[in-house]
């Protein structure tokens, strides 16, 4: 594995090789550096691990070749920082990626290399700007596969955005796990797909005017929360099961008559904080990985998943063991 580092509080030119903020080998200031910086053609895998206080603005568009066909580009918040992951809950002293001022995404995979694969896993995203979306990813020579895991994408500024997740005209599959979308009723979609194939495992999605969009390949979404939208599901979704929406819809529904009596927080929908509650309906309501081998076995917190059944959406509550352990130390972030 070869690690590279962005850290906001410094300043461009090093080679990004530790999270320093000063000298040769201090960490990129921006994702946009890291990204020409990483066009190494590795024959392994590459992370890129991020912090900073400061929103990351830069135009963050991959699209040349990173790591040989088979291995992987990782983009993380970098869990050993303290303004690196967020907590499972909207931190802005956390790392955060927004919108480029000249573009209109947070990250785009539109034009990457075909037979690479693509990971971003606990990184804040952000629409900061009208018209703006989180995640932008189109043409046939997308990554071959984009997995987003464990992250937080949303708006922030009181303004229409264009969506969170656009994926247009590619030949490339999307696995979306654990993540956290958010509208907060300016974004007209959650997710737009139109890929190879789309998987949405245990998200949650709310906010928007219609959560989740097919426009071709298959569409899968399993235990998954999808409410508060005008529309939660778009029509032909290919597979919807174990999931809870306002409209009961797909296979399996689980009902919610209150989402308000799910979260710890009352302002769970602007702190883009949907922890659950001990007494929550979602609780060991979706299908384990026993059941399906597609079911993350992670979790937005410490949780391990296992068994037949698990809770629906990104979290997991305490009394769900960590992973190799055989007792219930585990959190869904800090609740």
């Amino acid at each position: 594995m070869i690690t590279r580092y962005v850290n906001r509080a410094s300043t461009a030119g090093g080679d990004g090789t530790t999270n320093a903020t000063a000298g040769a080998n201090r960490a990129y200031a921006d994702l946009a550096e890291a990204e020409v910086g990483v066009r190494l053609n590795a024959a392994e895998d590459i992370e890129i691990l991020c912090c900073g206080t400061t929103l990351d603005t830069s135009r963050a568009a991959f699209g040349s070749t990173y790591v040989q066909t088979g291995y992987s580009l990782y983009i993380k918040g970098n869990p050993a920082d303290p303004n690196g992951a967020h907590a499972g809950f909207y931190d802005s002293t956390k790392y955060v990626k927004g919108s480029d001022p000249s573009q209109w995404e947070g990250i785009n995979f539109s034009s990457t290399v075909a037979g690479q694969k693509i990971v971003v896993s606990g990184l804040q995203i952000v629409s900061n700007r009208s018209q703006d979306l989180c995640i932008y990813m189109a043409s046939s020579t997308c990554a071959s596969a984009v997995t987003i895991n464990r992250c937080i994408l949303h708006s922030i500024i009181e303004a229409n955005s264009t969506g969170i997740v656009w994926q247009r005209n590619n030949t490339s599959t999307l696995l979306m796990t654990n993540c956290v979308m958010n509208g907060r009723g300016y974004a007209p979609y959650g997710i737009s797909a139109q890929g190879t194939a789309t998987s949405i495992y245990n998200c949650l999605i709310t906010g928007t005017t219609t959560g989740v969009v097919r426009y071709g390949g298959t569409v899968t979404v399993k235990n998954c929360s999808v409410f508060n939208n005008n529309d939660d599901f778009g029509v032909s979704i290919t597979t919807i099961d174990h999931c809870a929406s306002d409209d009961g819809d797909g296979d399996n529904p689980i009902a919610v008559s209150s989402w308000s009596a799910q979260f710890v927080k009352a302002n769970y929908a602007t702190a883009s904080d949907f922890r659950l509650r001990t007494d929550s309906v979602l609780r060991n309501a979706g299908v384990g990985p026993a059941s399906d081998a597609n079911v993350p076995t992670d979790s937005m917190g410490s949780a391990y998943r296992y068994g037949s059944t698990t809770d629906v959406g990104p979290f997991n509550r305490t009394d769900y063991k960590a992973k190799g352990s055989s007792s219930g130390v585990s959190s869904q972030s800090g609740v």
